[in-house]
């Protein structure tokens, strides 16, 4: 820190360690936005996975309520292989009395 009361060496003995501080952090700087250049071409090079948004996957949760994954698409075959002759009895039963 420079005072009134420093001589004009002293001051620019500051001066100077203030500059090489400067330099160097200028140099940390400059290293880093190498190595950031790098990173960006090896990433420019392969795509990244892109994140999906929040409203594809509620519209997704929604349109999933509409479908019913309980249901059973072929209600003759779900009787032939559950209930077989069972079921055919009961059906032979309620066509005769109709």
């Amino acid at each position: 820190m420079i005072t009134k009361t420093m001589s004009k060496e002293e001051r620019l003995v500051v001066i100077k360690e203030v500059h090489q501080k400067w330099l160097k952090k200028q140099a940390l700087r400059q290293r880093l936005a190498e190595g950031a250049k790098k990173v960006r071409k090896w990433t420019d090079e392969v795509e990244a996975p892109k994140r999906k948004k929040e409203k594809d996957a509620f519209d997704k949760l929604i349109d999933g309520y509409d479908t019913n994954h309980n249901q059973w698409t072929d209600g003759s075959k779900y009787l032939a292989e559950h209930y077989g002759d069972r079921a055919a009895d009961q059906k032979s039963y309620e066509s005769e009395w109709n």
